[in-house]
């Protein structure tokens, strides 16, 4: 088997992982067009590898914007009122606690607050880009959340003075950043609008954050090792007032590098096949 011919059969592997709608309808087009365009670079003498790895950088970025494109999300009139339920949630579980902890920490009311507010802001007199930035942000604020989540939770059953945990307190954040990071980049892609990225990454930060300090708050009466209202308390505020900080940070740098990554790219020849459309 020629190089060329085990490079197709890889490309036919990897537009499987398309959504079944833009597979059905590109899939045969793109093995073809990756087949002819490989055959004119063996011929003239080029690199098959390099060619490969310009198609599959292509490929990785479009899967991820078909995958997007192609996932239900609510309505924007029902992620609000989700948003805003969770908002509402947190403030009556601080306010059952009833504790002098409770009310000697009045940050978390007040940035709980501010949330709902972001949320109406963020969520009315939509237009196209905002609206994809929401769509992205929420998208990567979730698989944030999950890592968010599962590292604070996970982390209660370890050592507090291992290596363990700090390494995957590590990777987490490493992750997490890496999550809000992308939100931006994305979403200034689609959008062609550098703004779009600190929008994406402050909202995927917010639904992030959010999401995690419900769940924080739900299981605080629960026998898990490491919980009393005081360190949640204080895990709540920190995270409420560096999660969105710290994604419209990230997401305004990752929309930056997005725009001038497209530029970039413009100004190359057209070698990329992966999302054809």
């Amino acid at each position: 088997m020629t190089v060329l011919n085990w490079l197709c059969r890889v490309y036919r592997l990897l537009l499987r992982v398309y959504p079944p709608e833009f597979r059905d309808r590109y899939a045969d087009e793109m093995a073809q067009v990756f087949r002819d365009r490989g055959r004119e670079i063996a011929h003239s003498g080029g690199t098959l590898p390099g060619y490969a790895l310009s198609t599959g950088k292509d490929w990785f970025v479009s899967v991820l914007r078909e995958r997007m494109d192609s996932m239900k999300l609510p309505s924007l009139s029902i992620l609000r009122w989700l948003f805003l339920f969770c908002v509402a949630l947190d403030l009556l579980l601080l306010v059952r606690q009833a504790t002098p902890a409770t009310y000697a920490a009045p940050l978390p009311f007040a940035l709980l607050i501010m949330y709902g507010l972001i949320g109406l802001l963020m969520t009315t007199n939509l237009d196209g880009g905002r609206r994809i930035a929401l769509q992205t942000g929420t998208y990567w604020g979730l698989i944030s959340c999950v890592i968010l989540t599962v590292w604070t939770v996970g982390g209660n059953f370890l050592r507090a003075d291992g290596t363990i945990p700090i390494f995957l307190a590590l990777w987490s954040m490493v992750l997490i950043f890496a999550c809000w990071s992308v939100a931006g980049y994305l979403a200034a892609r689609r959008t062609a609008i550098a703004n779009s990225g600190w929008v994406a990454g402050c909202w995927s930060g917010v639904v992030c954050v959010l999401v995690k300090v419900t769940c924080a708050l739900l299981i605080l009466r629960s026998s898990l090792p490491g919980q009393s209202v005081g360190t949640v308390l204080g895990a709540t505020g920190q995270h409420l007032l560096e999660g969105p900080v710290i994604g419209a940070v990230l997401g305004a740098i990752a929309g930056v590098a997005a725009r001038i990554f497209g530029k970039w790219q413009s100004s190359l020849p057209a070698v990329g096949l992966a999302g054809g459309k």
